[in-house]
């Protein structure tokens, strides 16, 4: 691991998340994304991680349009757990297929769909005692309700 990359909260995670972030090639975000941020399920290491350390993890907090609004997103824009985003948020602009709208590219290159993949099933093969999924489906459910209720 490059301890010089990693900050002290990587250090207290699953060391194997850890190595996968740090992994990944960097990229200079420009900050100009927040249309294409949702909330995808995190695996289940990092729901662990972001449950120790906020009591929570990225839930949708409405329904924008066709897509759902996240709930770490600031007032300004930005990930307020940026340092902590789960993984798929931090291969958003790494991975061809989800390229950035605004011309940022990764260090090296975008990396394949297939890449991606794999490292992404490595990460959802580390366990972890929080179910990410069924959090995020219960949570969608509930935003179901009071639309209906609207």
């Amino acid at each position: 691991i490059n301890e010089k990359w990693l900050t002290r909260r990587h250090f207290q995670m699953n060391s194997e998340l850890a190595k996968i972030y740090n992994s990944l090639p960097r990229i200079q975000c420009k900050g100009l994304c927040i249309d294409q941020c949702s909330v995808a399920p995190c695996v289940p290491a990092e729901a662990d991680h972001l449950m120790e350390r906020y009591g929570r993890i990225p839930l949708p907090v409405g329904i924008e349009g066709k897509g759902l609004v996240c709930a770490e997103l600031s007032e300004e824009g930005r990930c307020s757990i940026y340092e902590d985003r789960p993984l798929i948020c931090r291969m958003y602009g790494l991975v061809r297929a989800m390229k950035c709208p605004h011309g940022c590219i990764p260090h090296g290159g975008f990396m394949s769909y297939r890449k991606g993949q794999k490292i992404l099933d490595r990460a959802k093969r580390i366990p972890g005692k929080h179910e990410p999924l069924k959090i995020l489906e219960d949570r969608l459910d509930e935003l179901k309700r009071e639309k209906e209720n609207k």
